[in-house]
């Protein structure tokens, strides 16, 4: 998760937590598509994101 006051990264927050509940009542064939999109979120969030604390890159965020 990114911390911050910027609403860009609350919403690219809220879209990673959403694809992630997807993922847990996807169909086989559903799965490729979420994880593709649940990577394009996370790559997005990297690029714009200013730092991640170490306490969220300890954790795997």
């Amino acid at each position: 998760m990114y911390h911050g006051n910027n609403e860009g990264l609350r919403a690219l927050d809220m879209a990673e937590q959403r694809l992630k509940e997807a993922r847990t009542t996807a169909t086989p064939a559903e799965l490729p598509g979420l994880n593709l999109a649940l990577n394009i979120v996370r790559d997005t969030a990297d690029d714009v994101a200013p730092a991640r604390s170490l306490h969220d890159i300890l954790q795997g965020a």
